[in-house]
């Protein structure tokens, strides 16, 4: 299985230019709590290799960051999902 951020981070690696090679270079962790709702989703369920992608790694890896981050700040380009997730655990962890 693969945890949608360290996919985000392989992808990152392929796209020179990009958002996601910004982060990847500079090793910024970028969490999407909603990665399978759109067009990754739709290309890897309709993948010929049996990839799975573990959205409950990501919760554990969100939370482990907050709880050891000595300061908090996030860019939420949306809201709804990516907003819920990143303020749930900073509540869980006592930091919101």
């Amino acid at each position: 299985s693969l945890c949608p951020h360290r996919l985000l981070n392989f992808i990152g690696s392929l796209l020179p230019g990009s958002f996601l090679h910004y982060c990847f270079k500079n090793n910024i962790q970028v969490f999407c709590p909603a990665i399978t709702d759109g067009l990754i989703g739709e290309f890897l369920s309709q993948s010929k290799h049996n990839i799975i992608i573990d959205l409950v790694a990501d919760i554990r890896g969100i939370n482990t960051l907050v709880k050891n981050s000595a300061k908090l700040g996030t860019v939420v380009l949306g809201g709804g999902i990516s907003k819920h997730y990143i303020n749930r655990a900073a509540l869980c962890n006592n930091r919101g």
